[in-house]
């Protein structure tokens, strides 16, 4: 039985994050960044919560 995760890995673009298909440069790049619909939820219900640290798949800070 797992009783804890110490790590979650997301795929960037349109399933954690919103995708901007106008947009070419590399999304860390961009401005700000937006979640897709559902993906607060999905976070707090696996134990992420607001202060905690969440990394993209390149290592750039959220």
């Amino acid at each position: 039985m797992i009783t804890r995760i110490d790590h979650i890995v997301f795929d960037w673009g349109d399933t954690i994050m919103k995708d901007d298909p106008m947009r070419t440069d590399a999304m860390y790049l961009w401005p700000s960044v937006e979640l897709v619909e559902g993906a607060a939820d999905a976070l707090a219900r696996l134990g992420v919560r607001p202060g905690h640290e969440a990394v993209c798949a390149r290592g750039f800070p959220l």
